[in-house]
């Protein structure tokens, strides 16, 4: 070689190589940059997932979930081994190798860029990658994201153990149908705990990551057992099971259906009431904190107070006759969207009449293939419904109450279909222990997916002869005692806003004279209470019942407050009631009994 030409060789490599260590240099000063402008990763020692608000009765039975994201976080040791090789095996195989970065990734991923495509179209993501972005960038394909991400890792590989990467990416990333976190895709998908489920079901799991809606098993079957397959193939490469445990799982057939939370107790107006409670302490971190309330609720309380309610509500309406199917005429062919119109309730089904005949009905039902029948005796209460709402004359055949095409709600009691009619009245009930004022029942209404008014806290009514006893109470505390008599007499109030006279009477019509105080209570006399409250001044009951702290309006300074004019929820009545029970102590009412 030349003097000349060595000499050239020399200078061109000596400028490649000073080109290089500028690149290196200026890579490594952009990298100690960025690095100093990155979030402090030790924040993942203690991070707190986003976890729905969850309300148990006391008795720890589910009522109700709020929030949108359904994970459940646990510890790496409650994880079983065979997912999480799964999740290594379709996510990240050198996961225990690398340092927080797959180098051969990237260079696929870089080779791809230049060669075939011009932007960033692999991933190249190990599972801390992965974890760097699910917590601190966004999901954009951009040079910046993907260099903060590869810095990022490095800084979580040496704060955190594999282990607590492998934890943390568990219980984060999106597994489709508002699943977040493997125990919560394990509910959702399967209705079990991680342990409960099978190698095929693990490698399912696994395969949404990449993909949560396209390798969905509840949206794609297809794609999802070929997604499943894949993962299967590479655990067996990996050398996490056997070609015997390949080959069974890979011959499994889908098994994924959707599971919601498992609600174990039947309370929307207390959920409702509870949401509202940790809303107002807690603003929007009530549903993402994962705070669970513990309410005063007793579930069997609360259960036959449901049934209480139900059941009474369905009475009342079915003794008042039927007020007609919800359509007529309606054709096999508009069923569909019928159905789809009516009104719909818990314990009820629709039902379309196919045929009659005097002593039964065949109906089909909303799902449009079963059919079963509606004998005659299930629908004997149906009486015709006159212009006032009262029942006319009882029916005597079938097709005195249904005809072919009419539209109409059944129901199954005792081995047997019934005709049934939603209830247009309400109720509500409430059932509080007097000592502490703690809530062990509530309902709002007959079905709070029809109303979510919930009259026991919000409906002012009349109380009625249930306000009795407080004038009573008023009368004791004015020196009379349940020996004292009052006359059991008619009575006429002059009225200066009416020309016409208050003229009260008793509801049987009848005048017992003389009567002592404790026998006018037992007998709910109108007259009794009326003379009682002009006896003791109402102004003097209305100042004594003010201790019960009933709001104003229940106390109307009149002598219709005797007859309870005035107008209470029931809520309220009950916490009054309470006061009798306990010896004359007055207690709050409360819901939650802890939060945490």
């Amino acid at each position: 070689m030349q003097y000349q030409d060595i000499k050239t060789y020399w200078l061109n490599h000596s400028l490649k190589v000073k080109i290089l260590s500028t690149l290196v240099l200026c890579f490594a000063a952009l990298s100690l940059f960025c690095l100093a402008t990155l979030p402090n990763v030790d924040q993942l020692k203690t991070v707190q997932m986003q976890v729905p608000l969850q309300i148990f009765s006391k008795d720890h039975k589910l009522i109700a979930t709020f929030g949108e994201k359904k994970r459940f976080p646990l510890t790496i040791d409650h994880m079983p081994k065979i997912l999480q090789h799964a999740f290594i095996a379709a996510e990240d195989q050198r996961f225990y190798q690398h340092h927080g970065v797959d180098y051969f990734g990237i260079a696929r991923a870089m080779g791809a860029l230049i060669v075939k495509h011009g932007h960033i179209t692999q991933g190249a993501s190990t599972i801390t990658m992965q974890v760097a972005r699910n917590f601190y960038l966004s999901r954009n394909k951009t040079f910046a994201r993907k260099f903060n991400e590869i810095l990022l890792a490095w800084k979580i590989e040496h704060a955190l153990t594999k282990n607590k990467i492998l934890e943390l990416y568990l219980n984060k990333i999106y597994l489709g149908s508002g699943a977040y976190g493997i125990a919560a895709a394990g509910q959702i998908y399967y209705g079990r705990s991680l342990d409960q489920l099978s190698l095929a079901e693990a490698a399912m799991l696994a395969g949404l990551p990449k993909a949560p809606s396209a390798s969905n098993p509840l949206r794609n079957p297809a794609q999802a057992l070929k997604r499943r397959n894949y993962v299967l193939h590479r655990m067996l490469e990996l050398g996490f099971i056997d070609q015997q445990d390949y080959n069974n799982a890979s011959k499994a057939g889908i098994s994924a259906g959707y599971h919601g939370a498992k609600i174990e107790l039947h309370a929307p107006d207390i959920a409702e009431m509870s949401r509202q409670v940790m809303l107002k302490q807690y603003g929007k971190a009530a549903y993402t904190d994962g705070y669970k309330v513990t309410t005063t609720i007793d579930s069997k309380a609360q259960y036959y107070a449901n049934r209480a309610v139900r059941i009474g509500l369905i009475n009342y309406t079915e003794r008042h006759g039927f007020a007609g199917p919800a359509a007529r005429n309606v054709s096999i062919n508009d069923w569909p969207a019928t159905a789809k119109h009516m009104l719909g309730t818990h314990g009820f089904e629709k039902a379309l009449v196919q045929a009659v005949d005097d002593d039964s009905a065949l109906v089909l039902l909303e799902d449009g293939n079963t059919t079963v029948s509606v004998p005659f005796s299930g629908m004997k209460w149906a009486k015709s419904r006159l212009s006032n709402a009262y029942p006319d004359k009882a029916p005597e055949t079938v097709q005195d109450v249904l005809n072919v095409g009419d539209a109409i709600h059944i129901r199954k009691t005792h081995h047997r279909w019934q005709l049934a009619q939603i209830p247009l009245a309400q109720a509500a009930l409430v059932s509080m222990s007097a000592n502490d004022g703690s809530i062990l029942a509530l309902v709002g209404s007959f079905d709070h997916k029809l109303s979510h008014y919930n009259r026991a806290i919000q409906a002012k009514r009349q109380s009625g002869s249930a306000f009795k006893p407080f004038i009573f109470a008023a009368a004791l505390d004015n020196h009379m005692t349940l020996a004292s008599m009052v006359n059991d007499a008619p009575i006429v109030v002059d009225d200066t806003s009416s020309t016409i006279a208050w003229r009260p009477h008793n509801s049987t019509e009848k005048f017992r004279g003389p009567t002592r105080l404790r026998e006018g209570l037992t007998k709910s006399s109108n007259l009794v209470s009326i003379r009682l409250l002009r006896e003791i001044g109402v102004k003097n009951a209305v100042d004594f019942i003010k201790r019960f702290q009933f709001s104003p309006e229940a106390t109307p300074e009149t002598l219709s407050m005797a007859l309870g004019s005035g107008v209470n929820t029931p809520m309220e009545l009950t916490r009054g009631y309470a006061v009798f029970a306990n010896g004359g102590y007055l207690i709050t009412p409360h819901l939650v009994d802890q939060g945490l």
